[in-house]
């Protein structure tokens, strides 16, 4: 994994029949919001308000935390195979929540879609408040 931290090469040298060539990169910022983008892709959670009324939709919902060291962003609801939704933090009571948060770090982890911003804490928070989204 590139290391959130360092500044980004703009652009990198590569071989291509004898002839220097630069590559433009993309940053790790815009890798990992095409990342976010697309990790529920074509799956849509309606969402319901007291009443039962249809009131918006949700595909990615994420937590920023510092976890082992780094402050991280990841995903709290999934898509199970099955097709039913699981969100980590639905009626949580406040004395569960670290424990709802540390498992769905744990199922981000195994699903590679844990989000690294290192010791940047102010990135990592507007990461997860919805900066990789559409404006």
């Amino acid at each position: 994994m590139a290391n959130p931290d360092s500044k980004a090469f703009n652009y990198m040298t590569a071989a291509a029949d004898k002839t220097d060539v630069q590559i433009p990169l993309i940053s790790l910022h815009e890798q990992y919001v095409q990342k976010a983008r697309n990790l529920r892709k074509g799956h849509v959670r309606p969402n319901y308000d007291e009443k039962g009324e249809r009131v918006g939709e949700s595909t990615v919902k994420m937590s920023t935390e510092f976890m082992e060291g780094r402050w991280v962003s990841f995903p709290t609801l999934y898509r199970e195979k099955s097709g039913k939704w699981t969100d980590y933090m639905e009626n949580v009571s406040p004395d569960k929540e670290w424990t709802a948060k540390k498992a769905a770090y744990e199922r981000a982890k195994k699903d590679d879609e844990v989000f690294d911003f290192g010791q940047n804490k102010k990135r990592a928070l507007e990461f997860g408040e919805g900066s990789w989204k559409p404006k």
